[in-house]
């Protein structure tokens, strides 16, 4: 796990309420522990996490802090697919984090659909990581 994703994202998480920050400490951290690969970069202005390519990426709007699964579309029939915010998005998919931290259930279903984004992950870029 790399443990300077406060470092790289500093600029944006100084920007945010401490309840966000708290917010991102736990779930960045939680999803950072998935796989040792997975590492933090800013990316189109939000705090992305990506391992062969992008998993998906932390940010907030008016409703809140959210994570944005970045193959979203290609894990709508996963099981755990009903944290899943209901958007207009054709490819990512939201779930939103704000009270969320004491929720096992809902960490449990994050967890399964990060899961599925790494197997998406490794279908998706594996090939083309390969041949560099």
């Amino acid at each position: 796990m790399n443990p300077n994703f406060r470092l790289i994202w500093e600029n944006w998480l100084n920007k945010q309420t401490d309840e966000t920050r708290l917010d991102v400490d736990f779930f960045a951290q939680l999803l950072l522990g998935v796989d040792v690969k997975i590492y933090p970069r800013m990316s189109y202005g939000a705090c992305f996490l990506y391992r062969l390519g992008p998993l998906g990426y932390f940010n907030k709007d008016k409703l809140g802090l959210y994570f944005g699964f970045y193959w979203g579309k290609l894990l709508t029939e996963s099981p755990a697919a009903d944290i899943f915010e209901l958007n207009q998005l054709k490819m990512v998919k939201l779930v939103r984090l704000d009270n969320k931290i004491n929720d096992e259930d809902f960490q449990g279903k994050l967890l399964l659909l990060f899961d599925e984004a790494l197997r998406i992950d490794d279908e998706k870029y594996q090939k083309k990581n390969k041949s560099i």
